[in-house]
């Protein structure tokens, strides 16, 4: 079997205005690169943390392989360091990719595509919390986390209703 760091950069295309080295293999639903460390059924781990630990030596228990490109699937050593996770967040925050899409304001309550309740079922709750029940009643009765009682009742979802 070739060796890891080998399988990876088989799988790199270097891109020459960015510098980034992206990996074409596999990849996680975050969009990082991800490879077997072993025979098949071993564990995994990302290309990124792979290529780290190759060109640049090992990462410290606690410590995340950050991006200064800010490319999951990259693995150009160039473009790692090390950081704590609190690092990571800063990095993240000072480079404005913590904000959150805008919300769209026609797609609340029941049209939500993830919605548990509908405004009936809100307007009954609301009544049943003021008739004494429990935030952890309703939960149960209606199949949904205390939280989501809690959001309702402080009007931050269904505010509409």
């Amino acid at each position: 079997m070739k060796p890891v760091i080998d399988r990876v950069l088989n799988k790199v295309i270097r891109v020459p205005f960015s510098g980034c080295w992206l990996y074409t293999g596999a990849i996680n639903h975050f969009g990082y690169g991800i490879v077997g460390l072993g025979r098949r059924g071993e564990s995994i781990d990302r290309t990124h943390r792979v290529s780290y630990r190759h060109f640049k030596g090992d990462i410290p228990k606690g410590m995340f392989v950050c991006h200064t490109c800010d490319v999951p699937s990259c693995c150009n050593p160039d473009h790692l360091f090390l950081g704590t996770n609190k690092d990571n967040v800063h990095d993240m925050m000072r480079k404005g990719r913590n904000s959150v899409p805008p919300r769209n304001p026609h797609v609340v309550g029941s049209v939500h595509p993830l919605a548990k309740l509908d405004e009936q079922k809100v307007q009954e709750l609301k009544a049943l919390y003021n008739q004494g029940w429990t935030q952890k009643q309703l939960a149960e009765k209606y199949g949904v986390v205390r939280q989501t009682i809690s959001k309702v009742l402080l009007g931050l979802r269904f505010k509409h209703v």
